[in-house]
């Protein structure tokens, strides 16, 4: 597997339709098409930008290897971003409603 199988594995997995993954970056659908078919390599310019809306490390998209991307408490934030990613909106609306309060009552427990 390849850095272009490696961004569009993901592509496939977090977005309905691959225009919507271009708009995320602020690009045409027709670069990302040119990206996925290897008729242009310039998504190595975009790299930072193409992990951060895939949920994962530069690193990861290079080697395959998700060495980066974990916080000290050992989360894995690309993991994360991806499963959240894939619920519907309701179920993220769910998810950041219990994130919120979780918050709140730790807020209130430091004080």
């Amino acid at each position: 597997m390849d850095i272009v199988d490696r961004i569009f594995k993901l592509v496939d997995e977090l977005y309905s339709e691959q225009q919507i993954f271009a708009a995320e970056l602020g690009l045409p659908p027709s670069a990302v098409s040119n990206w996925r078919t290897r008729k242009s390599a310039s998504y190595n310019k975009r790299l930072p930008e193409i992990a951060r809306a895939l949920g994962t490390t530069v690193t990861y998209l290079l080697t395959g290897k998700e060495t980066e991307g974990k916080d000290s408490d050992n989360i894995d934030q690309p993991y994360l971003v991806r499963k959240f990613n894939r619920l519907s909106p309701e179920a993220q609306d769910k998810v950041m409603t219990f994130i919120d309060f979780l918050s709140m009552q730790e807020d209130a427990e430091k004080k």
